[in-house]
């Protein structure tokens, strides 16, 4: 039996517990003055669920079937925006692009994408690219 299937958890409006049943000793810990919030931004998404890429855990994140997957994002203008990619053949950073507000399109040929309002500084520009390698996967 995993750990996590022997967890037990009671959450309030703002209070979480969560008790071992043994798993791993007996213990018990709360957490208190939380708070859930939605985080700003724009996000991507798809309603059709069999053109949703998978979700997965290790390398690629996201796994586009390079048919029908894709994730559908709805932007306002930004002008000068920083728009870094993650591709199978590296990370591409484009600063200043123009973006008219809209829909656009994620896909396997762009699984793994940040845009911000502005230029991003040279740490954080590397931060990003540093983040995209992991998580997409790419050499």
């Amino acid at each position: 039996m995993s750990i996590t299937s022997r967890l037990r958890s009671d959450v309030d409006d703002d209070l979480i517990r969560i008790v071992t049943d043994g798993a791993v000793g007996d213990w018990e810990f709360t957490l208190d003055n939380i708070s859930v919030r939605e985080l700003p931004g724009n996000h991507a998404s798809q309603s059709v669920s069999a053109s949703r890429p998978i979700y997965k855990t290790a390398g690629l994140l996201q796994q586009y079937d390079g048919v029908d997957d894709a994730m559908d994002v709805t932007l306002p203008s930004i002008p000068a925006a920083t728009v870094i990619t993650a591709k199978a053949t590296g990370v591409e950073v484009q600063y200043p692009v123009d973006l008219s507000a809209g829909s656009y399109t994620i896909n396997a040929s762009h699984s793994g994408i940040i845009i911000r309002e502005g230029q991003l500084s040279a740490s954080e520009e590397q931060d990003a690219i540093n983040y995209l390698s992991t998580q997409q996967g790419v050499a």
